[in-house]
């Protein structure tokens, strides 16, 4: 499989956001999901790997994912980042990551612009338990740290436990909060809770990253304009002591919000000379 078509999408794709988009659907997963090809999400699952796995896994992320997450910033999203955090990591308590979810590879991207925040800490993703795919593509994917959501509620308490265990000891959980992925979308589409829920949970701040993009000169085969990928790395949104558990997930939402609209804004308004769109 070559898994670089992987950062690109196809026209049908672009009509089937634009169409979403304005019938206001824009949580809903736009590709095929295929849970024929995924393994379940059980008791089986190995949230916290062990042993050979965990050496195996290591093995894989520094020999394989590492450099091909770094030809793909370099090569292929030509992936430029600005820290605006003002956030150095110390301590041991770890964060809760937002961004949007705009590529299959985006995961990579954010991993890329948080390299110098992450040092030796660990980094896990959320995602959807249909991304626990058979084969070598779930294999790298599980060594490079997915947390697949699960449905049966026996499950669910071990991922819960095993978020707070990562966040205990210093590990950043990435969450895309827009819960579905749609190609190069350049607009903040609304959010769920599930990322805030966690954050005040564990009582740890969430810090939001939100991808831009401007146009390369140069088109894939359907001919649509290869994007460069620009992250910005937001300040941290800490949960407040003053609210409860209920309107701390709200207000940590709206502010999560806020700040990706103005930084859509800003920097859409510095580049009028890219159009969004094809």
């Amino acid at each position: 499989m070559n898994y670089f078509k992987l950062a690109y999408t196809a026209p049908e794709v672009i009509q089937k956001i634009e169409a979403a988009e304005a019938q206001g659907r824009y949580n809903e997963h736009l590709d095929p999901v295929d849970y024929d090809n995924a393994l379940p999400v059980d008791e089986s699952f190995a949230y916290v790997p062990e042993g050979m796995l965990k050496w195996k896994q290591g093995i894989q992320r520094r020999c394989l994912l590492a450099p091909f997450a770094w030809f793909v910033n370099r090569f292929v999203f030509r992936t430029k980042v600005y820290d605006e955090s003002g956030f150095e990591a110390v301590g041991q308590q770890g964060m809760i990551i937002t961004c949007n979810h705009v590529n299959k590879l985006d995961s990579l991207v954010v991993k890329h612009a948080l390299r110098k925040k992450l040092k030796e800490r660990e980094f896990k993703v959320m995602v959807a338990d249909f991304n626990n795919q058979k084969g070598r593509l779930g294999e790298y994917m599980r060594a490079f740290g997915i947390l697949p959501f699960p449905s049966k509620y026996s499950v669910l308490r071990r991922f819960n436990q095993a978020v707070s265990s990562y966040l205990s000891r210093g590990a950043y959980i990435l969450f895309f909060p827009e819960q579905s992925e749609w190609w190069c979308y350049e607009k903040p589409r609304p959010l769920k809770d599930g990322a805030f829920y966690y954050a005040v949970k564990n009582n740890v701040a969430v810090l939001p990253l939100f991808i831009t993009f401007t146009k390369g000169k140069k088109t894939d085969e359907n001919g649509i304009a290869r994007r460069r990928f620009h992250v910005h790395i937001l300040k941290p949104i800490y949960p407040r002591v003053d609210l409860s558990q209920r309107d701390n997930i709200a207000w940590m939402r709206e502010e999560n919000a806020r700040r990706w609209e103005e930084k859509y804004d800003v920097f859409y308004k510095l580049h009028e000379h890219f159009k969004p769109g094809v």
